[in-house]
């Protein structure tokens, strides 16, 4: 019954939120206020309309496009995490050990095993 309730709630909720976006409002143009209007949507939606252009009014094909220039500019970001994430998976075992060794009640076997892994960390990446 408690997780029906909460799911009517989160369901009331989202309907509100939903409904209070299409309310009717002023176009977003190069004067709107608000930080997400001004530096993302306006310029985002300018250049959707200029790609469309360019396929002669294809908004299809400029959404398209723009989705891989975004994802072309955050590759360099998701190349990192994956990098990092790999080198995490390596030291996974490594540090498994380290909390084996310690007993993570005592605060003086706590500061000890922290020590070894910031020394892990500082020999595999440095």
């Amino acid at each position: 019954m408690k997780r029906r309730l909460q799911i009517i709630t989160l369901l009331v909720i989202a309907l509100m939120v939903l409904t209070a976006c299409g309310m009717d409002q002023a176009p977003i143009t190069s004067e709107s206020e608000g930080i997400w209007d001004h530096f993302f949507v306006f310029p985002l939606s300018w250049l959707i309309i200029q790609a469309a252009e360019l396929f002669n009014g294809s908004y299809g094909l400029a959404i398209m496009l723009m989705t891989v220039v975004i994802r072309l500019a955050i590759l360099p970001l998701f190349l990192k995490q994956q990098k990092s994430s790999k080198a995490m998976q390596k030291l996974r075992p490594e540090l498994d050990k380290l909390r084996e060794k310690y007993d993570p009640k005592k605060q003086e076997d706590q500061a000890k095993m922290q020590q070894e892994m910031i020394q892990l960390y500082q020999k595999k990446w440095h």
